[in-house]
């Protein structure tokens, strides 16, 4: 760390001692140089669950930048198989499916909180989520949506396309949305162009 002037340093190791007064000193000294502490077999965990569990370079990268001890890195490794398995894009991304795989069915019904959470729960990569955490993402999403989602207490109001309301929300699902279609007028002035031509 010190030579190389490094950002970060993952030091990985079978184990590391326990609590004596030596080993304090040594892990003072791992917060003293940044230097973040992984066993091999915490490393290799995270690696064979990243898939499954939704486990980003950047939550790892996160832990080797700001946590240094061997205690503290087992502390926030734990933290990444406890925490809910999937992040916000992807359950912002799930909502939107959702409202779409309901469009039609039940039209005497308004959409609600309870029907996307029961779709939702459905999808394994959203097992063990609560109706708060739909509620609290599908608001976020309305807050971004510019008027195009209204989230009337439990009640949901879609007020555009679904092409347009991806667009809408983008930055926290990380679908574009699909692009602006272009006007049919513009082709059909095309077309009358191309006739005159021929005349």
């Amino acid at each position: 760390m010190t030579t190389k002037k490094a950002q970060g340093c993952l030091l990985l190791a079978p184990a590391y001692p326990g609590q004596s007064k030596e080993d304090n000193a040594a892990a003072n000294r791992a917060k003293e140089l940044r230097i973040s502490c992984w066993t091999i077999e915490q490393l290799a965990r995270v690696v064979e669950s990243a898939e499954a569990r939704h486990i980003t370079a950047k939550q790892v990268l996160d832990i080797v930048l700001s946590t240094f001890a061997p205690a503290d890195v087992s502390k926030e490794v734990e933290n990444l198989f406890t925490a809910p398995a999937w992040d916000n894009e992807v359950l912002g991304s799930g909502i939107i499916q959702s409202l779409q795989f309901l469009a039609g069915k039940l039209p005497d019904a308004p959409r609600n909180i309870d029907q996307i959470a029961s779709v939702l729960a459905s999808d394994s990569r959203f097992s063990g989520i609560k109706r708060e955490d739909v509620r609290k993402a599908t608001s976020n999403l309305a807050a971004a949506s510019k008027g195009g989602l209204i989230l009337d207490g439990d009640t949901l109001l879609v007020l555009t396309s679904y092409e347009d309301l991806g667009r809408r929300i983008g930055q926290l699902t990380g679908l574009a949305g699909q692009p602006l279609r272009l006007s049919k007028l513009r082709l059909d002035i095309g077309s009358q162009e191309a006739g005159d031509e021929e005349h």
